[in-house]
């Protein structure tokens, strides 16, 4: 009866150690998923980013084109009226593209810090990773719980 009361107890000690281990596998795939999240996100801010770089560059063009426009128009010598309002015209045309310019640049600084932010995410799942791994290696029957697809002989390799 002692060993059957011992056996009950250590019993107990499993189920509840496999219950927070259990609870521990919910959580790390809740992080996943957040961390999936968060690569999609930048997947977008970097198409964002490659869209906003190449309006930049089309605004840079422009803003070219429109200067040498003005310095045509005055090398010309055009009536100074016409001058004066086709610079004019233009000084404002570049001024609209400096802003549209500098709206750009903050939204590309934008970009930097997302991906700085997601790398910070990937470091923090890869050694989550890694840690699982460890848990798995050492506690198979964890990894049985969490992946029931795994056969009972197949074993995770321990990573070093």
């Amino acid at each position: 009866q002692l060993a059957a009361e011992t056996a009950k107890q250590q019993l107990q000690a499993q189920v509840l150690e496999l219950q927070e281990l259990a609870k521990i596998g919910r959580e790390a795939l809740e992080f996943k998923q957040k961390a999936e999240n968060a690569a999609v996100d930048l997947q977008a801010s970097q198409l964002a980013r490659s869209q906003l770089l190449g309006e930049l560059d089309a605004m840079k063009k422009q803003s070219q084109i429109l200067q040498s426009a003005l310095d045509e128009a005055n090398r010309k010598g055009e009536k100074l009226s016409v001058a004066e309002h086709r610079a004019e015209a233009a000084e404002e045309q570049v001024q609209k593209l400096n802003e549209k310019l500098q709206a750009a640049e903050k939204e590309a600084e934008k970009v930097a810090l997302l991906e700085t932010r997601l790398a910070d995410k990937e470091k923090e799942i890869k050694s989550q990773d890694q840690n699982w791994q460890n848990v798995l290696s050492h506690y198979h029957l964890v990894g049985q719980l969490l992946i029931p697809s795994q056969p009972p002989s197949a074993q995770p390799e321990p990573v070093e």
